[in-house]
């Protein structure tokens, strides 16, 4: 499953990107294994993200990306995946 949340980066979207992290932590990965923040250039977040949704995680069947801007800055060319 792919969660985005879109919209403006304001206070409360912030706020709830902490309250779904908390609830990911506590209900799947209290080791916090499978958290990952993923920086850079649209088009080398993009790449980031296609290579870990293409990777099983040795530790946990889920995990959590996070990241931002990702539509923003990604490059127009990695639009249609």
């Amino acid at each position: 499953m792919l969660l985005l949340c879109t919209g403006p980066d304001t206070f409360r979207a912030q706020e709830r990107a902490k309250e779904l992290l908390s609830h990911f932590i506590q209900k799947y990965d209290a080791a916090q294994t499978s958290v990952e923040r993923l920086e850079g250039t649209g088009a080398e977040v993009v790449e980031q993200l296609i290579e870990r949704i293409n990777t099983a995680s040795l530790f946990s069947p889920r995990r959590f990306l996070l990241t931002r801007n990702l539509l923003t800055s990604c490059p127009k060319a990695k639009h249609v995946m």
